[in-house]
Order: structure tokens, then sequence, then C-alpha cells
């Protein structure tokens, strides 16, 4: 393909290349993350007050968790439990959130997450857990994505693109 001036609508900036060059797959690609298709599926067993982090091969756009064998607690990343950021699953419970119906007391054994991730974080609340992460991955690298904070709303320190985008009211992309 021949070479193309591409424009910035945004900051009027001006690049050229080819069409392919340009627009690929990758964090801003509406594509990748309309038609996943890469499945990842693991079991995730931690021993009593044990905890990890599962990182996707590359940016999930779907990820389901449930908790298989006693409870667990999932958040994006491990700062995230004593910021009050985790959700518990209870494991022999019924429903999932948000794809209820919700157990009683509001306890579920899944959560799906319809978001861009590069990871979650797993801590067994204390006797052990077994956890099922099902995840529908994009192809999109995941140094693109930050690991975001569920406390927070912000990626972790250190990674760049890791806030929040938002429009002011001219129309300009702007941190939140």
């Amino acid at each position: 393909m021949g070479e193309v001036t591409f424009r910035n609508p945004f900051s009027g900036a001006t690049s050229t290349g080819s069409v392919m060059s340009q627009h690929k797959a990758g964090p801003a690609s509406t594509g990748v993350h309309l038609r996943p298709g890469i499945p990842f599926v693991e079991t995730v067993t931690l021993g009593a007050a044990g905890s990890t982090t599962v990182e996707f091969p590359s940016v999930a756009r779907r990820v389901t968790i449930v908790a298989t064998g006693n409870d667990i607690k999932v958040m994006g990343v491990a700062t995230d439990d004593a910021a009050g950021g985790a959700v518990t699953l209870v494991a022999g419970t019924t429903g999932g959130i948000p794809f209820g119906p919700i157990g009683a007391g509001g306890a579920a054994n899944s959560l799906t997450l319809d978001c861009r991730l590069k990871q979650v974080h797993l801590v067994d609340p204390g006797g052990g857990s077994t956890a099922l992460i099902v995840a529908e991955l994009t192809g999109a690298d995941p140094a693109s994505c930050p690991a975001w904070s569920w406390a927070t709303g912000t990626g972790t320190v250190g990674e760049t693109g890791n806030t929040a985008r938002c429009r002011d009211d001219e129309g300009r992309v702007v941190d939140c």
C-alpha cells in the first residue's frame, strides 16, 4: 500500500505511513476486543493464606473466576486487598456476579468481568482455596494494558497509559 498522511482529530498532529502500519491489532483497536477467540483456562490452588497473580499471555476481554474449593478473594493487584478492592467468592453457593441469581446474604461463587485485563490477583482468606479461571484472550500485547487497581481505579505505578481517559468540553482527550 502507498504512503498516506494521517491526521489525529484530537491533537491535530500528522504522521505519514501505510494504512497497515498505522491500523493494526493493539490496545486501541476495536476489532481485537470485539472478536477475541483465544481461550484460556487455568485452575489455581492456593495453600492457607497463600496468594498469586495470574497473568494472561495476551490482554483478556472477558474473565470468569469460579471458587471451586473454599472461598477465595479476587482483585486486580495485590494492594487491593488492604484497600477494600477485593471481591470474596463463596465456594458451594450458587449464582454469579453480575449474572445472578445471588445466593443468601449476597454470596456468589463466580465473578465475570467484561473489561480489558492483563492479570487478576487471588488471595486465600484461610484454609486453602481452588479457583477456575476462564478468559477470552484478544491477542493484544499484555504490556499495552496496565494492571488495574480495583480499589483506586488506576493502573499500577510506573506503567504508561495507566489512568482513565475522558473528553473535555471541547472534545479533547484528557486524564480524568
